[in-house]
């Protein structure tokens, strides 16, 4: 279980979290086939959401509070909305490297391998015990 754009300021307690100026990193990031980590981001399974919106931290909508997977990897849809914001959030290499593996698809997974891996994620994010 990997996670990636987890920030403080929105899942203060979860492990992986850090503060939205930790992983900017104040130069341009040059990703050639930027545009397919985001559609690959979108695409992910939802495993997790709260009955509540996301805001920006300048007042902006960000969307329902929800969080998504490839099966692997773990991120926030607020990451998504941060990628398009800044460029210059940078994308871990081994991140970057699995969406080019997998030729930017998310694999197919049954309803059931989807409510497992929410089931875990939950635990190891500490949204249930």
């Amino acid at each position: 279980m990997k996670f990636i754009g987890f920030l403080k300021e929105f899942d203060l307690s979860h492990p992986a979290s850090e503060n939205l100026g930790a992983i900017r990193s104040g130069i341009r990031q040059e990703i050639s086939d930027f545009e397919q980590v985001i559609s690959y981001l979108k695409s992910g399974y939802p495993v997790w959401d709260w009955m509540e919106y996301w805001q920006d931290l300048d007042g902006a909508s960000i969307g329902a509070a929800e969080y998504l997977t490839d099966g692997e990897w773990y991120w926030p849809k607020y990451y998504i909305y941060y990628l398009d914001k800044y460029d210059d959030i940078e994308i871990p290499k081994d991140f970057l490297q699995h969406c080019r593996d997998n030729n930017f698809s998310v694999l197919p997974h049954s309803q059931k391998q989807i409510d497992d891996l929410g089931e875990q994620f939950a635990k190891k994010s500490r949204f249930i015990s």
